[in-house]
């Protein structure tokens, strides 16, 4: 097993990330927050789907796509919201400009 398949590691940089997050919105760095939010989700998306499968978690940063891979559990609507409203903030937290690159 590597750390890309080992659902602790995912779950392990998943909380480092909120801490992140929680220490820039402590620090009024919403840019950082917003940033450290969709990662922290991302990561424990990315835990999941390796529970599930044992497979290495596709390489990218879409919210919505990682929770398409993630069987018998559905997705409310209110969370389909905060998907999609974390969703750009991998690209509009890093990029001056706000460039969406590929979501």
């Amino acid at each position: 097993m590597n750390r890309e398949t080992d659902v602790r590691a995912w779950l392990e940089y998943a909380e480092a990330d909120r801490r992140s997050a929680y220490n820039a919105m402590r620090a009024d760095d919403y840019r950082d927050v917003a940033f450290h939010c969709q990662q922290a989700v991302e990561k424990f998306l990315k835990a999941v789907i390796v529970q599930q499968t044992g497979q290495r978690s596709p390489h990218e940063h879409n919210l919505w796509k990682f929770w398409q891979h993630i069987f018998g559990i559905e997705c409310p609507p209110d969370v389909q919201t905060a998907l999609a409203a974390l969703n750009p903030h991998y690209f509009l937290s890093r990029y001056p400009g706000g460039a969406l690159s590929t979501i």
